[in-house]
């Protein structure tokens, strides 16, 4: 079982309602970055982040995950993606994550995606450790490699 102490600092792109973030800060993460673009949606995870009592343990971010890999420098322990299944700009965005300052020398990335998308082996500095599908979703689990670029 992964346990969030593992990765103290989380990135939770596409962050929705924040489940995963969430999840991680419960289980022992020490910070998490949330990136929501719809407003809407970003109050209903500061809501929840609220009623865990983990607000101050975590920052949303008001902008797109492509401007938060683009632009961010802070390097993070874990790297949760759960894009919108219809979103075609999803590879390529992992292909930029992978070459980006986020990751550093041991982050993991988790991409939940359609069963249909095919993960990429190597996007950038990530190397495909696994995935795995449940239904229509899939599961692919990335390490960081510091010798690929």
């Amino acid at each position: 079982m992964l346990q969030g102490a593992a990765w103290p600092v989380v990135l939770d792109l596409y962050a929705g309602s924040g489940a995963l973030g969430i999840e991680a800060l419960s289980r022992g993460a020490r910070w998490a970055d949330f990136v929501e673009q719809a407003a809407a949606t970003r109050k209903v995870l500061e809501a929840n982040l609220a009623r865990a009592r983990l607000s101050e343990f975590a920052a949303v971010h008001a902008l797109s995950a492509s401007q938060a890999v683009s632009t961010w420098s802070r390097t993070y322990d874990l790297i949760l993606l759960d894009p919108p299944y219809a979103d075609p700009t999803v590879i390529r965005l992992l292909d930029a994550l992978g070459r980006s300052a986020l990751l550093g020398p041991s982050s993991v990335v988790v991409l939940e995606h359609a069963r249909a998308t095919v993960p990429p082996p190597n996007p950038g500095r990530l190397v495909l450790e696994k995935t795995r599908y449940h239904g229509g979703s899939g599961i692919s689990l990335y390490f960081a490699t510091p010798g690929l670029a």
